[in-house]
């Protein structure tokens, strides 16, 4: 089975874009090339933003386009990706990233094999591959509205041809970017396209049309319902239209559809730029899929958001306070101010992620959670929740994490979970984690795994942050209650990442706000003892179902992580922030053990509030700083769980 998402394009009324987005589609595309009868108008384009953009992935279509053209309008239309059809580089491609903050799809029309590694040599976020031929493809102002008449060289050109192009030359590919298949889909064919190629979307335009720019209401429920019947999660979980709607041609594999009258919401990303997707054995690829459509239907039920909010108010304790450190800012000369997820039910913010999973898990009918946990916040946040839901919970945490974190072993075990300890390698974080999806592995049909961190295979990288988004949308709206403004930097810890992730993501549009990561250093990124993948010595690899920054040797085995934070002590991390430490638009850097500790003392007794050995990261690189009028930390847990561990050291 697949995940194939779906995009529209050649988009040019609000009445078919929101018909899109009710089928499930994951992006519509709107084409602003002069020369195509499918360009949408910039007056229309506003009304699809103001009405969609927080629904699905709005996607720019331009060619050979100036650069100040394409920043301009993914600015106003707020861009969720920007397509180049046109004669655009590597170069050119990585400056739009840059500049607009919007993902890149890179197109070229495929003729031969030398096609696709043409495309290869371009680092962007997706590779749409359409039909054509190379020699017509240089120079051309090509349309790419799907099948409208250019001018190259005297002669007609379809940028965008209506015609598919020979499949099987896709077996030659080799690159990781998530490919996104265009040219002549249909209902007729599109299930035929999945098998065959396994995209990670499809694109339809003139396939699914009544005019060139007029998509045909049938056609387009057709095509959703072919998909659907390839093995896609997405359409079929998003909800469908009216009716038994079947593809001609698909057999009796296409899903018939049932009404859904939840609102339509956005899929679930499986990639970040190069870095995500789904690299596990195929015994728990059923659950991932199972996963994934009890998520985006929970999305949009009424009623499960209602019981998670009504649980975060009432029983977490959100929102959490933003409190101005004064003694602290007073040290600093400019104003610190403090999320203070702390002060969350079981001291820390990994239970808004674990209630919402394990309410999932309840919606889903599994009985049995598994979970795994470094400095054990996520294992007593699970084991909370659990003892709430009546859930049967399971934490591995490794032998050396255990020592370390006493405090946390007895309450997990006060609250009915079974914590099994984990003896292999280093005994901390990663043979946790790998033990838990051993363990998954054999039990699948009646356990979900709660993981803990904006890690994992998809869809759980998107789940955590989503579920950990709540954090960044009272940081907002609480500090420009408090000063007015936003703050000039976002500062968090990173492991995984799910905290960092949480607060960053309120802020990701706002180019004037840094984000700021902080890795563990260990005993000092100069030597092998550090956890700070994304600072130093981190390269693309798969780890734990997914491709990330990754600590590993020439030969790809993955190196010992250290950190007098169990919660950092990890070799990798979350795979949106490899992506956002690529593009630019997060800075990481690295914090020592010793220059932890002296920040967890320092807040203790500047402002009577023990912090985490996690947060104490964050703190100590906001310590260093000069410059910057207001900084916003993000203390994502209370510290009295890492005492014995800092006393210790004197």
């Amino acid at each position: 089975m697949c995940s194939t998402k779906v995009k529209i394009c050649g988009i040019t009324r609000l009445a078919d874009a929101e018909l899109a987005v009710s089928l499930g589609a994951w992006s519509i595309g709107m084409v602003f090339y002069r020369g195509s009868p499918r360009r949408c108008p910039l007056v229309e384009a506003g009304r699809i933003s103001a009405a969609l953009r927080r629904r699905v992935q709005l996607t720019g279509v331009f060619v050979n386009a100036p650069l100040e053209e394409i920043v301009s309008t993914a600015d106003q239309l707020q861009l969720s990706i920007v397509q180049l059809h046109g004669d655009e580089g590597p170069a050119f491609c990585s400056e739009i990233a840059r500049r607009t903050g919007a993902k890149v799809s890179k197109a070229i029309q495929v003729a031969d094999g030398g096609d696709i590694r043409e495309i290869e040599r371009f680092h962007v976020d997706y590779h749409l591959l359409d039909a054509g031929g190379r020699q017509e493809r240089r120079g051309a102002r090509a349309d790419v509205g799907h099948g409208a008449m250019a001018e190259n060289g005297g002669r007609a050109l379809r940028g965008g041809t209506g015609e598919t192009f020979d499949w099987s030359l896709l077996e030659s590919r080799r690159s990781q970017v998530p490919l996104v298949l265009s040219g002549g889909l249909t209902p007729e064919n599109v299930c035929q396209a999945i098998a065959l190629v396994h995209p990670f979307a499809v694109d339809a335009a003139s396939g699914v049309e009544a005019a060139p720019g007029i998509k045909d209401p049938q056609r387009m429920r057709a095509f959703f319902a072919a998909v659907s019947g390839s093995g896609s999660t997405a359409p079929s979980a998003l909800g469908a239209p009216s009716g038994l709607d079947t593809a001609p041609g698909c057999g009796p594999a296409t899903a018939r559809l049932a009404r859904s009258n939840a609102p339509a919401v956005a899929a679930v990303e499986h990639h970040y730029g190069p870095y995500g997707g789904q690299f596990v054995p195929e015994t728990l690829m059923p659950a991932l899929i199972e996963l994934e459509q009890a998520w985006v239907q929970a999305r949009g039920d009424h009623g499960f958001e209602a019981e998670l909010q009504q649980l975060l108010r009432r029983y977490v304790g959100r929102p959490t306070p933003l409190y101005r450190a004064s003694r602290l800012s007073q040290r600093l000369r400019r104003s610190i101010y403090l999320k203070r997820e702390d002060l969350n039910h079981t001291g820390s913010h990994k239970l808004n992620n674990a209630l919402g999973q394990a309410l999932l898990a309840k919606r889903m009918g599994k009985s049995r959670i598994i979970a795994e946990t470094g400095a054990g916040q996520h294992g007593v946040a699970t084991a909370t929740a659990c003892a709430l839901l009546d859930l049967e919970c399971v934490v591995y945490m490794g032998e050396e994490d255990v020592r370390r974190q006493q405090p946390n072993v007895q309450r997990m075990r006060l609250l009915g979970a079974r914590v099994q300890e984990v003896t292999t390698g280093a005994r901390t974080l990663k043979e946790a984690t790998s033990e838990a999806i051993r363990d998954w592995v054999s039990t699948v049909a009646h356990t979900h795994y709660v993981i803990g961190s904006a890690v994992g295979p998809a869809p759980y990288p998107a789940i955590v942050r989503e579920l950990q988004s709540v954090i960044g949308a009272e940081a907002r709206e609480q500090i420009l209650q408090a000063e007015g403004r936003l703050p000039r930097r976002v500062i968090a810890c990173v492991g995984g990442g799910s905290n960092a992730l949480g607060i960053f993501s309120a802020f990701l549009d706002d180019g004037e706000v840094e984000l700021i990561g902080v890795e563990a250093g260990g005993e000092g990124i100069d030597t092998p003892r550090h956890g700070a993948p994304l600072t130093v010595g981190g390269r693309p690899g798969i780890l734990h179902g997914a491709r990330s920054a990754v600590m590993q040797d020439e030969e790809g085995q993955i190196l010992e992580a250290h950190s007098i934070s169990a919660g950092l002590d990890y070799p990798g991390t979350g795979p949106q922030h490899a992506h956002l430490r690529d593009t630019g638009r997060a800075r990481y850097f690295a914090v020592t053990d010793a220059e932890a500790v002296d920040a967890f003392k320092l807040l203790t007794r500047l402002e009577g509030i023990i912090p985490a050995l996690e947060s104490a990261h964050a703190l100590a690189w906001a310590l260093e700083q000069r410059g910057g009028e207001l900084d916003l930390i993000c203390l994502s847990g209370r510290g009295d769980k890492d005492l014995a561990e800092v006393l210790r050291l004197g």
